[in-house]
């Protein structure tokens, strides 16, 4: 019980960060172009107080285990970091990119546009990261896995660069 009740006033005493779109953006950036995949994956299971304004949902792809042959390639931890990115850059947009935000404030409902953080370069590059973070995957696997897991994540990143972020 005395545990539930730190936890409580700590959530309750905890600053909170007013909106900061280059602050924001760069995190965002960090954590998905910076940070190796498996402390990414740590920190989604952990999201510090910081980083509490990202959503941090994720459907994970879809179906991130594939394979036919008896040998399935889990690409789940990939697609939640790929999620996360598709998520929040366009979170980006939708909290700071409309004509009259005032500082320190987010845009209100319907007023923002897509175009700023959530365009076709970052959609590449979070895209390039996604089938990096595969094919890392697929390099752990034996040399007998490696080249249909190769191929299961070529397959994906052809998947999300033809209907991704639509």
């Amino acid at each position: 019980m005395l545990s539930l009740l730190v936890a409580v006033s700590s959530f309750l005493t905890a600053p909170l960060l007013s909106p900061d779109p280059v602050r924001d953006s760069k995190r965002l950036e960090t954590l998905v172009f910076s940070t190796t995949l498996r402390d990414f994956v740590a920190l989604s299971q952990r999201h510090p107080e910081a980083d509490n304004w990202f959503d941090w949902s994720t459907d994970l792809c879809s179906a991130p285990l594939v394979g036919s042959s008896g040998r399935t390639f889990d690409f789940t931890e990939p697609c939640l970091r790929h999620d996360f990115a598709y998520r929040n850059f366009k979170l980006m947009d939708q909290r700071y990119s409309c004509p009259r935000r005032l500082p320190h404030q987010v845009c209100e409902p319907g007023t923002s546009s897509l175009g700023k953080w959530w365009n076709g370069k970052i959609r590449l590059r979070i895209d390039s990261r996604f089938r990096t973070d595969m094919l890392n995957h697929c390099a752990s696997r034996s040399l007998l896995d490696y080249l249909p897991c190769k191929t299961w994540a070529t397959v994906f990143y052809k998947g999300v660069r033809t209907a991704g972020g639509l």
